[in-house]
C-alpha cells in the first residue's frame, strides 16, 4: 500500500533521491515489484515516465547527490587551511561512492522488467518508450562506464525478456555496442582502472550475449 503514496513524491526535488533509493530496493522483492509493476501498468504517467526520465542524461541524473555541495565545501576547506589534502579527498570518496539517480532507475527498471514480463498492461505501456529508453541504456555500454555498464548489461537482459519490439530494439540497437565490449572482456591488455570495470561488467555481458544465443 505504501507505494501509492511514496512513488509520486518521486517528482518533488527534495524527496527524488530518497523515493529512487526506496524504488530500487522494493523491485528487489518479488512481491514488492509486483506490486510496482501492476502500479507503473495501472498509472504510468507520470509515476513510470518520471522513473524512466531518471536516465535521462543531466546534471541531477549522472551526479551522485550533494556531490557539488561536497566539492565546494573541500575546496573551501583547501582554500582556508581548514583540513588536509587527504580529508578533503576522502570526503570527495565518500561523495563519489553514493549511488546516482540513474544508476537507481536503472536498476529498478530492470527488476521491474522480470516481472512486467507477464503482465501484458505494464508492455504496452513501457512500449511506446522503448526506444527511447535501450537508446539511453546502450550509451553506458563501455567497460570505462564503472558506474553502470554491468547494471546496463543486466537490466537489457531483463528488457530483451519482455520478447517482442522489447528484443528486437535491444537487438538492433545494442549488438555493436555488445560485441565492443566482449571483445574488450577478452583482452589482458588492459589498465588495471579498465580491468576492475571489466571484471564488474562481465556477468551482466555474459547473460546478454547469451540471450541471442
Amino acid at each position: 500500500m505504501a507505494i501509492r503514496h511514496v512513488w509520486p513524491l518521486i517528482s518533488g526535488g527534495a524527496w527524488r533521491h530518497g523515493v529512487l533509493q526506496l524504488l530500487l530496493s522494493w523491485s528487489q522483492h518479488s512481491v514488492c515489484a509486483k506490486a510496482l509493476a501492476e502500479f507503473a501498468s495501472r498509472y504510468p504517467d507520470p509515476h513510470l515516465n518520471v522513473l524512466i526520465s531518471a536516465t535521462e542524461d543531466t546534471k541531477e541524473n549522472v551526479l551522485p547527490p550533494g556531490f557539488e555541495e561536497f566539492t565546494l565545501e573541500a575546496t573551501r576547506r583547501l582554500e582556508n587551511g581548514d583540513g588536509a589534502v587527504d580529508a578533503a579527498l576522502q570526503d570527495m570518496l565518500s561523495a563519489l561512492s553514493r549511488q546516482t539517480a540513474e544508476e537507481l532507475a536503472v536498476g529498478t527498471l530492470g527488476n521491474l522488467c522480470v516481472t512486467g514480463q507477464n503482465m501484458p498492461m505494464f508492455k504496452e505501456q513501457l512500449g511506446p518508450q522503448c526506444a527511447s529508453l535501450v537508446g539511453r541504456l546502450v550509451r553506458h555500454l563501455r567497460p570505462e562506464d564503472w558506474r553502470l555498464c554491468g547494471r546496463t548489461a543486466a537490466t537489457l537482459c531483463n528488457v530483451v525478456r519482455l520478447g517482442g519490439v522489447f528484443a528486437e530494439e535491444v537487438e538492433k540497437t545494442c549488438t555493436d555496442a555488445v560485441v565492443a565490449v566482449l571483445r574488450e572482456l577478452g583482452s589482458r591488455e588492459n589498465p588495471t582502472p579498465i580491468a576492475q570495470a571489466r571484471a564488474d561488467c562481465e556477468p551482466g555481458f555474459r547473460s546478454l550475449a547469451n540471450q541471442w544465443c
